[in-house]
């Protein structure tokens, strides 16, 4: 199901806590885009994927925190994408600091996309002193990815 509603008139810090809270509460995704309103107000328009059974919770948070007066649902069909997990483990100063999950995507022998898992490479990047680090996040993420598509599992960051 994807539920569509507007809101105005909320700050930001508010919008952020409940998007939070609506994942937590059954939400599978959520996408918060700004737009203008009536008489040029400052808006958003909330698309959000929930199932039928989560529903109910979603809109009773909805109202209850942004106070909105309608919603629309909408019956779709999402089409998942296959993909696999692969590991790779982050070796700094001849310690595993932990493991970077990877999706791969992959069409008759061809890798055609990989990603790496953000919440992975953050707790990575935060094991190290950040007065030693001497990769950023996103060079991390880069690393992670080439060597998957190198078909290797290992990432060493002081080499």
């Amino acid at each position: 199901m994807l539920v569509i509603t507007y809101i105005d008139d909320v700050p930001g810090e508010v919008i952020g806590h409940v998007i939070d809270k609506i994942i937590k509460h059954g939400a599978s995704n959520i996408h918060v885009v700004p737009s203008i309103t009536k008489k040029n107000r400052p808006g958003y328009i909330l698309f959000i994927d929930v199932s039928k059974e989560s529903i109910d919770r979603v809109i009773d948070i909805l109202i209850k925190d942004y106070g909105i007066l309608g919603y629309r649902v909408v019956e779709c069909r999402h089409y998942s994408i296959p993909y696999t997990v692969e590991k790779v483990s982050i070796i700094y100063r001849g310690s595993v600091l932990g493991a970077v999950s990877v999706k791969k995507i992959v069409s008759n022998g061809n890798v055609l996309h990989v990603k790496a898992e953000y919440e992975d490479l953050r707790r990575v990047i935060e094991t190290i002193d950040p007065l030693e680090e001497k990769v950023s996040l996103a060079k991390l993420k880069t690393l992670v990815e080439t060597a998957v598509l190198n078909n290797s599992n290992v990432v060493k960051l002081d080499s």
